[in-house]
């Protein structure tokens, strides 16, 4: 029995690669991009005490998590999100038009996010200035002492059918018109664990099948008065 589950399990997940074209191992799904994501973010935001808004809240629990440990979270996506808690308030809206007041968010973190925004993988409407046009939203309901979290797909830069992965030229067009400061950190995946690296290793990483890099992107307001 515990055999012809074992195949079961395996026959489900490499049909699920045929459909996708991604590689959706058990193991790649345990030891996927988040396993490093999540932590970075949570180091960014453990001394704060803040309102957080969650961009792409739908394929996870990261918004859960974040209101468990006392933040007062608001997540957004295109398609309805049905976990609760009381720290925890949804919006079904597309990050390109948010329904908020400028300057208002003093976090906000958008992971493995951005790099779908107008690629219509999603449902949404392709849009080859989709993550532009999310960033600057983002910037514009920052407040003026906020930071935003990014992660991104990183490597030999290409365009799939689900994602963008961004290389240094990709990354320099998303936020080239944008008026912030910019801390780039860099991760590789090594087998199945993930280490940091350096701009130029992380980019000769081919991220187009099963994302094995990434950049997480700590940006804030440039602009200010001193």
């Amino acid at each position: 029995m515990a055999f012809s589950l074992k195949n079961k399990i395996e026959r489900f997940f490499k049909s699920l690669a045929l459909k996708l074209g991604y590689n959706v191992s058990p193991a790649n799904l345990l030891y996927n991009e988040r396993f490093v994501e999540y932590p970075w973010v949570f180091r960014r935001i453990q001394a704060m005490s803040c309102t957080i808004l969650d961009i792409g809240c739908y394929y996870g629990d990261f918004s859960i998590k974040l209101a468990s440990q006392g933040y007062e979270v608001y997540g957004i996506d295109t398609q309805k999100y049905k976990k609760k808690h009381p720290n925890f308030n949804f919006i079904q809206c597309d990050v390109r038009w948010l329904p908020f007041l400028s300057n208002i968010f003093p976090v906000v973190i958008a992971v493995s996010t951005i790099e779908h925004i107008g690629v219509g993988y999603y449902g949404d409407f392709n849009d080859s200035e989709g993550d532009k046009k999310a960033l600057k939203e983002i910037l514009r309901v920052l407040r003026d002492s906020g930071k935003i979290l990014i992660t991104l797909p990183y490597g030999k830069g290409c365009i799939t059918a689900m994602h963008r992965v961004y290389n240094d030229s990709a990354l320099r067009r998303l936020i080239r018109d944008l008026d912030v400061k910019v801390e780039e950190e860099y991760f590789i995946k090594h087998k199945l664990t993930w280490v940091k690296s350096f701009q130029p290793e992380a980019e000769s990483i081919d991220s187009s099948h099963e994302v094995r890099a990434v950049v997480c992107l700590n940006l804030s307001k440039s602009n200010l008065k001193s």
